[in-house]
């Protein structure tokens, strides 16, 4: 099949699209001691994150025009957050245990925005994609991590 055939056969089908739940990875240090579940946590979310990658270019997906992407919040006012550290709608985010630059906690829509964002027709050329929607706490963590190198 030659390229525009396929593309003819992409532009014809509908994109699935697939958005799973979020994906970061480092442990500052002292948050441990703080929260010593935290470890398994963001073990999770790393392995969610290169599965996702992995994933989302593989024929089985990608041809099918199944489009994979996954959002690593930050910190965001949920009850699920305000009950593993005992957080509140008042709680100063310089208090937090990991760097905060925007210094605000997220709110629910703040994530809902970017999920839209995922299932609009336009994202259509976007998969493999990890979007940290987190006030910037990724960047100031790792800040040299992204982009690396293309090693050929």
């Amino acid at each position: 099949m030659g390229r525009a055939e396929r593309a003819s056969r992409w532009h014809s089908i509908r994109p699935s699209r697939v958005l799973t739940g979020s994906a970061k990875g480092s442990t500052p240090a002292g948050l441990l001691e703080t929260a010593p579940s935290i470890s398994a946590y963001a073990t999770s979310k790393l392995a969610v994150a290169r599965w996702v990658r992995r994933t989302a270019v593989t024929p089985e997906w990608a041809r099918r025009g199944i489009l994979l992407n996954a959002i690593a919040p930050g910190a965001v006012l949920t009850p699920l957050m305000t009950g593993a550290t005992g957080a509140s709608a008042d709680f100063d985010p310089d208090s937090f245990p990991t760097p905060m630059p925007l210094g605000i906690f997220g709110r629910p829509d703040d994530i809902a925005f970017w999920v839209e964002q995922f299932l609009r027709p336009e994202a259509r050329f976007t998969t493999g994609s990890i979007l940290f929607a987190d006030g910037g706490t990724d960047a100031a963590m790792r800040a040299g991590a992204q982009p690396s190198a293309l090693r050929v």
